[in-house]
This record gives structure tokens, C-alpha cells and sequence, in this order.
């Protein structure tokens, strides 16, 4: 046990103190928020335009580029489900989640 000065106390080594208080609550609010919106958004568009550039670009039927369109439509709403994860890391979650410890 190192000691302080004499003092038997100990090195600072826990989650304790104003370095590991975590981030803001205003940041903790509206990171996941914010970026939960914004997920599903952009996949949608970026994979919608994508299968409609690809329909008008290899000349496909209106109803192959319909079958294309639900497609990216619906790997679109999985990846959005998906990026919930990412965005707990990003946000830095965890440690919004010890605010009070």
C-alpha cells in the first residue's frame, strides 16, 4: 500500500473523482438522440439513391427496381436497428450510465 505524505492512504486508482464523472448530461441526452435520428435517415436515403442510380443506370424494368428499391428500403431499417450499437460507444453511455456512482 503506497502511501500519501505519511498518510496511510490509497492510490487513486478507482472510477472516483472529477476525471471519470463522465460527460455532460446535456451531452449524454442529446448525443444518442441525435445521432438515433440521424442513422436511419441517412442509410435510407444513401441506399434508396443508391438502388435508383443502379435501376437507371443497368436500364432495369419498373418492377425489378421496385423489388430493388424495398430492398435497400429494408436493409436500410437493419442497419439503422444495427447502428445502436456504435452509437452507445460514441455517445459514451456506459459512463453516462455511473453519473450517480
Amino acid at each position: 500500500m503506497e502511501t500519501n505524505n505519511g498518510v496511510g492512504r490509497r492510490p487513486s486508482h478507482g472510477r472516483r473523482g472529477a476525471r471519470c464523472a463522465g460527460p455532460p448530461l446535456w451531452f449524454c441526452l442529446a448525443c444518442p438522440l441525435v445521432l438515433g435520428m440521424a442513422a436511419p435517415w441517412i442509410f435510407n436515403w444513401g441506399l434508396t439513391t443508391a438502388a435508383e442510380l443502379l435501376c437507371e443506370h443497368l436500364k432495369l424494368p419498373d418492377d425489378e427496381c421496385l423489388d430493388l428499391w424495398w430492398g435497400a428500403f429494408a436493409l436500410a431499417l437493419i442497419l439503422s436497428l444495427a447502428s445502436a450499437i456504435p452509437i452507445v460507444y460514441i455517445c459514451k453511455l456506459p459512463s453516462c450510465g455511473n453519473r450517480g456512482h
